[in-house]
Order: C-alpha cells, then sequence, then structure tokens
C-alpha cells in the first residue's frame, strides 16, 4: 500500500511530463504546469526543461536486439 501511494502521489513520471499520475488522474496538470515558482523565471525554466530532456529518455529510437 506505501508503494502504491508514494508511485501515484510523490513519483514524478517522464512520460507524463514529469508530473505525478495524481496530478494527470484529477485534471491538474495544466495547473500544476503553468504555476509561478517563486525565485525560478520562465528562462529558468526552459533550461532547465532542455537539460532534462537531453539527459532523460534520448534513447528512444534506439534498436535494442
Amino acid at each position: 500500500q506505501d508503494f502504491f501511494s508514494w508511485y501515484n502521489r510523490e513519483h514524478h513520471h517522464s512520460g507524463i511530463g514529469w508530473l505525478t499520475p495524481e496530478t494527470v488522474h484529477y485534471g491538474r496538470a495544466e495547473e500544476t504546469l503553468t504555476a509561478e515558482i517563486p525565485g525560478e523565471t520562465e528562462a529558468d525554466l526552459l533550461a532547465s526543461n532542455r537539460s532534462r530532456d537531453n539527459s532523460v529518455g534520448t534513447h528512444q529510437n534506439d534498436e535494442w536486439a
């Protein structure tokens, strides 16, 4: 039970925009993604996203034997 609670409420998934399944399921994705983060500018967020995009999930087109 603890695992499922953590997985759905706290674990941020790369396949759903680094949100939690609970956030997406209950329709709070847009609200969460557009919320302002104190001290961060839009440029900071864009740079962070670009960095993350370049380091995670970049092997989608690799062929696995």
